[in-house]
């Protein structure tokens, strides 16, 4: 007979509330800065030059426990987590960062002086280079080793042309920002199904290594030898001959783990009502002892290559897991490394272009114009690249650690998966690993989706000043955003492995978006001391209700179609008025 205790946390706070946590965690995050600025003009201030210089060094220190964990199998021991444990994670990153910015007026030079003066424009230039970074120690990358902190750097060059009368002025500008070590958003989710895939193939070749359920794992000190290969039998044969432990159960619901359930009908043995026999062939033998083998030559090779891995992942250590002691419950809620972090590198360049024009004292036009291309250069460190690589290679291989099977095995009830089904496929709630990861590494050198590549705004202004129409304005503008890529169609019709992912050559795109505004005001001096100013705006001119698509789904019966909408921008009216004293 099983007791239950019921534990009420409320009872004695201090001690219950302990007593019922499952995890806990204590970290620390200490930076220290240095910086310096310097700004200097040269040549009769004809060129102006700032400079900055920062340093940053980051300590971190962090230790957490589980129920599960080696010392905390029942309950969490609060003594055992200190930031001073031999086993706590230290982290430590310096970093030196740089900026300057120099402008040059190429009409103050000396030499060039009185010749620029008689030109009917002004001609400024500059170059601008800025780093900075995210003071971060904390992130590990698969093995626990420290990752390098997130950074950023842009260059920048324009040039500046100004008419000396002041009615029109042109600048253009060109950058590159390009952002290394940064952090990919999905990040904690990748961790979860990484964790998750692990843990569930470790644990089910452990079920059919010791040939046994998988509520009750048991050592081989209990009797149970590593699978030794039991020979070939036949249909009908009598369980009580099978070499080993031969697990048999009622219904076949509750079938053992590595057996076909045959109902017994006839043969030596006395028919049981509502209980089956199990048998397998040679070929399911071999499979069983092929595909547990695999999976503990990749155990090794990951504990080789990583040997910090399976500590710093929640399964303590290789032996232990392959001893055949960890339960299901203890393997797949691992919680992961916590400050894993799936970085992403990132490149952003571009044109930017304003024009402002005065033709008269009364009429202003502005008009600025951006062309952008952005794309993700690199997802993941090279860790996670090799672990990947050697565990996508083991499972792709025939035969071997691919067909491990979980639950109780696909070979015996089809659509059951095995770790090859379940590194590909979604399966009951777990996202497929090597998919996920194969759709991240697609993502690579492609432009990003949402984003416009050109967008133009122009607006103009006219005030009347004399008349009868004195105090009057009037204006409008105009916005317009090319197409975004929304997405990109998938390869094939998704039964390949891995399958659904994308084809970068063709692209779903939005429709491109204009908008026209139009606007109408009075200003009038009521007293000495107090303006008033009334204004009319009408936004998105003519646009009515209607739909933009934000992303598209795969094609249904060759037909591509957007999966969600969101709602455009429709016509409005806006009237302010202002009191100004």
């Amino acid at each position: 007979m099983k007791t239950l205790t019921v534990t009420d946390s409320e009872a004695n706070p201090s001690v219950n509330r302990k007593l019922l946590a499952t995890a806990d965690s204590l970290t620390r995050n200490v930076t220290t800065s240095q910086g310096l600025v310097y700004e200097g003009k040269w040549l009769d201030d004809a060129f102006v030059g700032i400079y900055g210089w920062r340093k940053d060094i980051s300590k971190s220190s962090a230790d957490s426990a589980s129920i599960g964990d080696a010392n905390d199998q029942q309950s969490i021991n609060f003594q055992n987590i200190s930031l001073s444990n031999p086993g706590a994670t230290l982290g430590r990153v310096e970093v030196q960062s740089r900026s300057y910015s120099l402008v040059a007026h190429l009409d103050e030079l000396p030499g060039l002086k009185n010749y620029a003066s008689k030109l009917p424009i002004q001609v400024s230039l500059d170059y601008d280079v800025s780093t900075n970074f995210q003071p971060d120690s904390s992130r590990v990358d698969i093995n626990g080793d420290p990752l390098a902190p997130p950074s950023g750097k842009t260059i920048e060059r324009g040039i500046l042309l100004e008419t000396r009368d002041g009615k029109y002025s042109l600048k253009i500008n060109r950058y590159v920002t390009t952002i290394a070590n940064g952090e990919y958003a999905g990040g904690t989710s990748f961790a979860s199904d990484l964790a998750n895939w692990v843990g569930n193939t470790m644990y089910f070749a452990n079920v059919f290594f010791y040939r046994t359920s998988q509520g009750q794992l048991q050592t081989p000190a209990s009797g149970l030898a590593p699978n030794p290969g039991i020979g070939t039998h036949t249909q009908n044969a009598d369980p009580s001959t099978e070499v080993g432990n031969v697990n048999y159960n009622n219904g076949a619901s509750a079938a053992g783990y590595y057996f076909i359930d045959v109902p017994q009908t006839a043969g030596n043995n006395p028919p049981i009502a509502g209980r089956d026999y199990g048998f397998h062939t040679a070929a399911m033998d071999a499979l069983q002892i092929s595909s547990t083998t695999a999976a503990r030559a990749w155990e090794t090779q990951v504990n080789t290559d990583f040997p910090n891995f399976f500590k710093q992942w929640g399964f303590n250590s290789l032996s232990e897991v392959q001893a055949g002691t960890v339960t299901r419950s203890q393997l797949t809620s691992a919680p992961g490394e916590t400050n894993f972090a799936l970085t992403q590198s990132s490149q952003s360049k571009g044109w930017e272009m304003e024009l402002d024009a005065n033709p008269t004292p009364n009429w202003r036009i502005a008009l600025n114009a951006t062309k952008t291309d952005a794309e993700v250069t690199q997802l993941g460190d090279p860790a996670l690249a090799k672990f990947m690589a050697e565990t996508s290679a083991a499972v792709f291989t025939p035969g071997v650690l691919g067909q491990t099977q979980w639950f109780w095995g696909n070979t015996i009830s089809p659509g059951v998966p095995n770790a090859k089904d379940a590194f590909f496929n979604n399966y009951n709630g777990f996202a497929p690993l090597g998919t996920t990861y194969a759709g991240l590494q697609q993502s690579q050198g492609i432009p990003v989706t949402q984003l416009a590549k050109w967008r133009y705004n122009l607006t103009t202004n006219y005030d009347f000043t004399h008349g009868v129409v004195k105090g009057v304005n009037v204006g409008g503008g105009v916005r317009y955003s090319s197409s975004e890529i929304l997405g990109y169609a998938p390869i094939g019709n998704g039964l390949g492995l891995p399958p659904f992912l994308i084809d970068p050559t063709k692209p779903e795109r939005s429709p491109s978006e204009t908008y026209f505004d139009l606007w109408v005001g009075y200003k009038h001096k009521l007293t000495g001391k107090i303006n008033w100013n009334i204004q009319l705006n009408v936004a998105n001119l003519g646009k009515g209700n209607y739909l933009i698509p934000v992303n598209y789904q795969a094609p249904i019966n060759g037909v591509v179609q957007p999966a969600t909408y969101r709602i455009g921008p429709t016509q409005t009216f806006t009237l302010t008025n202002r009191f100004e004293f």
